[in-house]
């Protein structure tokens, strides 16, 4: 499920009020208004990350995707900082959060975050109210915790985690390639997909849609979804909870 544009400006509104501001974009212009702050200008911005704060990455952005890949080059942070005057907002990396800073002290926003990560990267938390989040190849070595108001989440990531959650209102959510104590996993709305992971504990939800695993070790598993079928013929468990309200249940054990 790709969030476009004009869906991302329709759920403004709607999204705003689980902020810390209020944000509304003009979908006709596609200005900013910020805490009644018009941010008429905008532009991308590349920060380069010498070394990562202990805790991580932290971003949280109001509306926007937010990609994370690993790259043979620099480390970097790249995003759109919304603001009053063109120039005037400048991206930062502070005490492990993706924020901004205003030389004439006005409001600014971020939206649109790509991260393109050499090495191992520690925990990352990613919120968005509206966006898809899109991480692939990344070593991690601590928390992951990602969640969208609407929007799909894929995880391509390798790693021994401390946490795993993973969160959307209305989306698709694809997750291989790591390891956890536990994996949260829920949607709305959407298909919820996992493969190559190892876990003792695993909770996964959506209202409508289907649930697979496939070679995964999920300890013990619930799996529930309103509509959907759920298949977890393919992957090992010490036990299993799986309901569904309309669909088919397809066991290990038959």
């Amino acid at each position: 499920m790709k969030v476009h544009q004009t869906a991302l400006l329709a759920l403004v509104p709607a999204l705003s009020a689980f902020a810390s501001c209020h944000i509304h974009i003009d979908d006709s212009s596609g200005s900013w208004t910020v805490d009644g702050v018009h941010l008429d200008e905008e532009h991308v911005e590349t920060i380069q990350i010498l070394e990562w704060d202990a805790e991580g990455l932290d971003i949280d952005i109001a509306v926007g995707d937010v990609n994370v890949v690993a790259t043979d080059g620099a480390t970097e942070i790249e995003a759109t900082l919304h603001e009053v005057e063109p120039g005037d907002a400048m991206l930062e990396y502070r005490d492990g959060k993706l924020t901004w800073e205003s030389r004439t002290k006005d409001t600014a926003a971020i939206s649109d975050v790509t991260v393109r990560v050499n090495g191992m990267l520690p925990a990352l938390t990613i919120s968005t109210s509206a966006g898809d989040v899109d991480i692939r190849d990344v070593i991690l070595s601590a928390a992951l915790l990602i969640s969208t108001g609407a929007g799909d989440i894929r995880v391509e990531a390798s790693g021994d985690l401390s946490r795993a959650d993973f969160s959307t209102g209305a989306g698709d959510i694809r997750l291989s390639g790591f390891k956890s104590p536990s994996v949260m996993v829920s949607s709305g709305a959407g298909d919820l997909s996992l493969s190559d992971i190892s876990t003792d504990e695993t909770d996964l939800s959506t209202g409508v849609g289907d649930i697979r695993a496939r070679d995964c070790e999920l300890g013990i598993v619930e799996a529930s979804t309103g509509i959907g079928d759920i298949d977890v013929s393919e992957a090992s468990y010490k036990d299993a909870d799986l309901d569904t309200g309309i669909g088919d249940i397809d066991r290990a054990d038959g």
